[in-house]
């Protein structure tokens, strides 16, 4: 913790001060910030004060981890259940393909990205259509292009 002592400020005349630097010290020291505190008496810092300033200190850090960890949690959650979305897309317009083509599962799901592919249309996007009805594929024996 270091003190400091400047003129002006709050009040009237000078104004002390000290930082206590928080965040993680075991692992290395990674410093995520400084608490400053100040105050109008000059001199260090009594004891009981800087203890709790570094109670203080160790829960702003405490707390921006854990803010950081949800927000970690909140985007990873975000992904899957995107995959989820798109992942449920594709297996209906298998579904459709199998059914209208009279194939299986893997065939379809090859079909569709194949013609995703060589279109240059994402895999959600031609699945979507197809389910819609916006779309259609030719049976895999040819190689024509959709209907839209």
């Amino acid at each position: 913790m270091g003190a400091y002592a400047a003129e002006g400020g709050v009040g009237v005349g000078g104004v002390a001060g000290s930082e206590e630097p928080f965040g993680l010290f075991d692992d290395g020291a990674v410093v995520q910030g400084v608490l400053n505190l100040f105050r109008r008496t000059p001199g260090p810092l009594p004891a009981e004060d800087r203890d709790t300033a570094r109670a203080l200190a160790d829960a702003t850090a405490i707390s921006l981890l854990l803010q950081s960890a949800l927000d970690e949690h909140r985007t990873v959650r975000a992904q899957l259940e995107k995959a989820l979305d798109t992942r449920t897309i594709i297996e209906q317009a298998k579904g459709f393909l199998t059914a209208r083509h009279e194939t299986d599962p893997d065939t379809a799901f090859h079909h569709l990205r194949a013609h995703a592919r060589h279109h240059h249309l994402r895999l959600v996007d031609l699945a979507r259509d197809i389910v819609n009805s916006t779309t259609t594929l030719p049976p895999p024996d040819t190689d024509k292009t959709p209907t839209p």
